[in-house]
């Protein structure tokens, strides 16, 4: 069900593994509407055409559903049977004002690009593509949102019309949809690339990548992608009392890159440190606090975090940073720093394709273990030295992780230096 409610991938193959879920009136067959929107998530403009939905036919369940006698029937009730009521469409919203609208307008603008990446050469693509709108047959008017698009995509550089209606996307339009954002945000970011270029940029590679991408989250945190309610208020308000300002970008994420953890990284914000709480976070972290309310505050205010670091850090940031890479080569941006490589970074917090490697192999021990080895080339004293030394939680778990490497001897990936 919360794959349901939207995923933001191109995926291929939705696969089902049990039609039966559990609600409020305990086990029950997935509703038709239910199970149409899991369908829907597979296959997309731009990625697949079409998509396919696996289901298992689970035997596992409660028998007023899964006997002989009546399974067939409840999985065509559940799979086929019509929908009872008329479906609304998001574009509704088009004409209210309402703080989606900009979204929307991105969201459309995005789907035309990549129906036209899908159907360049047919004409007339721009009545054909307001005519299947789901929002026409509700008698929503799309011509007036169409012509501004329209506009914007000859102005922007991104296609170009014919006569006869025959849309052709240049080399920026096949960047931009392969990038899945709006129009409006390609510019944007390929503003910010071109003035990356006259930045003092870091010769360290972590504070490179760290540098670019807290360029990346001021820029571009408010645009309509970005979802995270507390980024957006932050960059917009001085007066947001979100525990992570503007200026902490850089900090933020170089202590991500090193492996540290969203509670680590927390303590150590400007707005933690300074806070007059009557519990001192050193205090809290340590668990020595008593009082239970001041306590729970500093709770929620990590929970913000954590939350920042999941959807930001680990989703947002390494979707801009591909996108980047996409349309690098329109800000002549190429060779700022390696586009992927500082995705992959990011979305896992490392600073090295080495600890990479590790966390993708579900190697024991912490991000931070294997981060530190990596940033040594595997030296095991130099990291131990790092963390603190063999005794502690961190040199712990470093060792965890060099014990289960030592097991796996048929791994074909550096080998640390034991010593210590």
């Amino acid at each position: 069900t919360t794959l349901a409610e939207g995923a933001d991938f191109p995926f291929r193959a939705t696969i089902l593994v049990d039609w039966l879920h559990w609600s409020d009136n305990g086990q029950r067959p997935l509703a038709p509407a239910l199970f149409r929107n899991i369908a829907g998530r597979c296959g997309r403009a731009g990625a697949f055409t079409e998509g396919d939905t696996i289901i298992l036919d689970n035997p596992l369940g409660s028998s007023e559903f899964t006997a002989p006698q009546v399974r067939r029937a409840w999985q065509e009730k559940s799979f086929f049977a019509p929908l009872t009521a008329e479906v609304s469409s998001t574009y509704e919203k088009l004409r209210e004002a309402t703080p989606y609208v900009e979204l929307l307008r991105a969201t459309l603008a995005s789907q035309f690009l990549a129906v036209i990446a899908e159907n360049e050469g047919v004409p007339d693509l721009t009545e054909n593509f307001i005519a299947r709108c789901y929002a026409t047959r509700l008698g929503i008017g799309m011509q007036d949102e169409m012509k501004t698009i329209a506009r914007e995509l000859r102005e922007g550089g991104f296609a170009e019309c014919e006569e006869n209606g025959v849309w052709r996307l240049s080399d920026l339009g096949r960047a931009a949809n392969e990038s899945e954002l709006s129009l409006t945000t390609c510019r944007l970011l390929i503003s910010t690339l071109q003035s990356l270029k006259s930045a003092a940029l870091p010769q360290n590679q972590t504070h490179r990548i760290a540098f670019i991408s807290a360029q990346l989250l001021r820029a571009l945190g408010t645009c309509p992608e970005q979802s995270h309610a507390d980024l957006k208020n932050v960059l917009l308000s001085r007066r947001s009392r979100f525990c992570v300002k503007p200026g902490d970008f850089e900090m933020v994420l170089q202590l991500w890159l090193r492996g540290e953890s969203p509670a680590s990284i927390f303590r150590t914000l400007p707005f933690t440190q300074r806070s007059s709480r009557q519990i001192n976070i050193d205090e809290w972290v340590e668990g020595e606090a008593s009082r239970e309310q001041a306590a729970a505050s500093w709770q929620n205010e990590l929970d913000k975090f954590v939350d920042f670091s999941r959807h930001v850090l680990e989703v947002f940031l390494p979707w801009m940073l591909r996108a980047a890479e996409r349309l690098a080569p329109f800000a002549e941006a190429e060779t700022l720093i390696n586009w992927p490589q500082a995705a992959r970074f990011i979305e896992a917090g490392v600073d090295s394709d080495w600890a990479l490697q590790m966390l993708q192999k579900n190697a024991p021990g912490t991000r931070k273990s294997w981060a530190t080895l990596g940033r040594h080339a595997q030296d095991c004293t130099a990291a131990l030295k790092e963390v603190g030394g063999k005794y502690c939680d961190d040199g712990q778990d470093l060792l965890l992780a060099l014990e289960w490497l030592q097991m796996n001897n048929s791994m074909s990936l550096p080998r640390p230096n034991r010593r210590f």
